[in-house]
């Protein structure tokens, strides 16, 4: 890929991509490993299953999936998922879709807690978002502030980019 910027426009969001300023932060070897195995798997059509990423990773697949969490809110690597398994979207369309999913996925979730709680929705949410605002650490000692949404497309080992097919 070439440098330079390259922004998404989609109904009201706007996603920016740097391909050549920002580098994420270094990975562990376990990180580094599970985003190897899904950054040769570009587009929903060539999503990988999580257990073969678990496999190729040398981890298993709870862990795969705490890496991926941390990966995307931490380090900004661009990771969706389908039924198919994980992949990194590369079109607008893709990037839209898996927002979608993620959108519906967490209203789902939030109705859930409101009925277990029997209290509102808005309260739910509201509570929810004290409490990441209020931070804290994950597994991985990191702070609970999402990372920005721009990521550098590069192949060294530290850098959270999507990999070219290219060999």
């Amino acid at each position: 890929m070439g440098s330079g910027r390259y922004t998404v426009n989609h109904m009201a969001e706007q996603i920016d991509i740097d391909f050549a300023e920002r580098k994420a932060p270094m990975l562990t070897a376990e990180e580094r490993r599970v985003w190897w195995a899904i950054s040769d798997h570009a587009g929903k059509e060539d999503a990988i299953l999580g257990a073969r990423v678990a496999a190729l990773a040398l981890v298993d697949y709870d862990t795969v999936r705490a890496i991926i969490s941390h990966l995307v809110n931490f380090h900004g690597c661009l990771i969706a998922s389908c039924s198919r398994g994980y992949y990194v979207p590369v079109t607008p369309e893709e990037i839209a879709a898996a927002t979608r999913s993620l959108r519906h996925r967490g209203l789902v979730i939030l109705m859930r807690a409101a009925r277990l709680q029997n209290n509102s929705l808005e309260d739910v949410y509201h509570q929810a978002r004290l409490e990441l605002e209020a931070g804290g650490e994950d597994q991985f000692g990191a702070r609970s502030s999402p990372a920005p949404v721009q990521i550098n497309i590069g192949r060294g080992p530290g850098e959270c980019g999507v990999r070219s097919k290219e060999k």
